[in-house]
């Protein structure tokens, strides 16, 4: 599958979004970019795809996450699953920052 296929399958455009976060309370970690469904996450240990997850973006906005995509010595993808609606408010509201250049 090349760039342009994948691009098309996504719903949602990503973002730069270039922050340390931490996954389950413990782990330090680096995003990539987001979208309003997932997040790209550098790290030299990915999870395994599948795996669940609890994300703290910013320090006050922790979201559950399933890994969709686990890339040895790089990262993985992951994707924001059973969020509440002030949970998709602010992620909706973050990526506006991005685009306005407020992030």
């Amino acid at each position: 599958m090349d760039n342009q296929e994948q691009k098309e399958r996504r719903q949602y455009e990503r973002y730069p979004f270039r922050e340390d976060i931490l996954i389950d309370s413990t782990k330090q970690a680096y995003s990539q970019n987001i979208c309003e469904d997932g997040m790209f996450v550098s790290t030299l240990h990915p999870l395994k795809k599948g795996s669940v997850i609890h994300v703290t973006i910013h320090s006050n906005l922790t979201v559950k996450a399933e890994v969709s995509n686990s890339y040895p010595g790089i990262g993985m993808g992951i994707e924001f699953i059973d969020l509440n609606f002030d949970q998709t408010r602010q992620i909706k509201q973050l990526i506006e920052d991005i685009k306005l250049g407020d992030s």
